[in-house]
């Protein structure tokens, strides 16, 4: 059985559409930000592609202090070219369309931080932890973290298919 955890890996997130993407499974006819509609992955800001994020360890991310992460889950992700151009209320709207149906016991909870007119989304379960947050401008960067548990193979077989988009992306293919 596929857990919440994972069905928002590959459904919100869009590792599943990114695997279908490198499996040549996109219609030719289609633009790239339309096949990722409705995934974190095709929220991607003024870039000429997406560029999906690596799944690391909590001891990897000891190496990245600005992203507070929940050392008790295994596995995060963290990134800041998500969500561009939207703002606090369009966030939160897609988590709550997208991620909250997952985790019904972390409904999204939004907060406006004092500065700078921030504001902050975070779902919070016992084996799931995600905060995004932003600035009131839509064109600013937005951060992303999402911790979590999964199984490793999930973990590993998303970072293969991250690996392989970043080498056909160098090796300068076109979706």
């Amino acid at each position: 059985m596929v857990s919440s955890t994972e069905c928002f890996l590959n459904d919100v997130y869009g590792y599943a559409k990114l695997g279908a993407l490198m499996r040549g499974e996109k219609p030719e006819d289609m633009q790239l930000r339309k096949f990722l509609d409705g995934t974190m992955l095709g929220t991607w800001g003024p870039y000429h592609m997406p560029a999906p994020h690596v799944i690391r360890t909590t001891d990897n991310m000891k190496r990245y202090p600005s992203h507070d992460c929940r050392e008790d889950l295994h596995y995060h992700i963290a990134g800041q070219n998500l969500f561009c151009g939207y703002n606090g209320d369009e966030a939160r709207e897609f988590l709550e369309k997208y991620a909250a149906p997952l985790f019904p016991d972390a409904p999204v909870r939004s907060q406006a931080l004092s500065f700078h007119n921030t504001w902050m989304h975070q779902m919070d379960s016992g084996d799931f932890r995600l905060i995004l947050t932003g600035a009131a401008a839509g064109n600013t960067t937005r951060v992303l973290t999402v911790d979590f548990n999964a199984p490793e193979e999930t973990a590993e077989q998303i970072n293969r298919t991250v690996g392989r988009y970043y080498g056909m992306i160098n090796n300068q293919a076109r979706f």
